[in-house]
């Protein structure tokens, strides 16, 4: 499994014109990961198991991986992306704490532990897939938007150059996702991760370099192939479309 990586773009991207006040959601996803973070320090400490199935971690937990928040916001704007990449980023960073609880420091990564924690918060994991491909896709939205205002001038190579590993960050992410639910997860949450990529998909086709994209269909091919939900591959199938139709 590989971990889905956070799309770092603040300092190549985003102009000072463009600061906004974040939304109360992601204010509170910024705060509860922090919280969140000092807890499973705690257990690492004491040499325990985080358990985010009972407060306080499953309140905090709910609070950084916020879908409906998230959802029940208005549509993305230029204006939208430092506080969407504050988000995600959080967010990714509480998703690699809880599948990098208790394993070694180190290259390559501890793949033993990371394993065993996948399966321990197979649930957890889902969630946050689910949400991390929701706001990266609201992320890609405000980051077009913003690119598409500005003028001939303002179209340097170095924002160039950005927009090329934001495309590599977001089939790196997704191809990470579609490597975890052909492993073996509940169909339950195969099917949570698998609508959050029909839901976003036109943003994807949109958005995708077309050298990636033979790369996410032979995923998706292999995913659907492992998985026995029908649900699932019709949502697979739905995202796999999109994507041929935008190339």
């Amino acid at each position: 499994m590989r971990f889905p990586k956070v799309l770092l773009l603040a300092l190549v991207l985003v102009a000072p014109t463009l600061a906004h006040a974040a939304p109360p959601p992601a204010a509170q996803a910024q705060k509860a990961a922090q919280a969140l973070r000092r807890y499973v320090d705690g257990m690492t400490a004491s040499g325990g198991w985080p358990d985010y199935t009972r407060p306080p971690a499953s309140d905090l937990f709910r609070r950084v991986f916020d879908v409906d928040a998230l959802e029940a916001l208005p549509p993305p704007q230029a204006n939208d992306l430092p506080w969407l990449l504050e988000w995600s980023q959080t967010a990714s960073a509480a998703s690699k704490a809880i599948v990098m609880h208790g394993s070694k420091d180190g290259t390559p990564p501890d793949i033993a532990a990371v394993a065993q924690n996948v399966e321990r918060y197979e649930d957890q994991y889902c969630a946050a897939a689910d949400f991390l491909i929701r706001v990266s896709a609201r992320e890609m939205t405000a980051l077009a938007l913003f690119v598409a205002r500005l003028p001939p001038e303002q179209h340097t190579p170095v924002r160039a150059a950005g927009i090329v590993k934001a495309k590599a960050g977001a089939a790196e992410m997704i191809a990470g996702f579609l490597i975890s639910v052909a492993g073996g997860v509940k169909p339950a949450n195969v099917r949570l991760v698998t609508a959050a990529l029909r839901d976003t998909r036109d943003v994807w086709a949109g958005f995708l370099a077309p050298e990636a994209r033979p790369r996410l269909f032979d995923l998706v091919a292999q995913a659907t192939q492992r998985i026995a939900d029908e649900e699932a591959k019709r949502n697979l199938a739905s995202f796999a479309a999109a994507l041929e139709a935008g190339e």
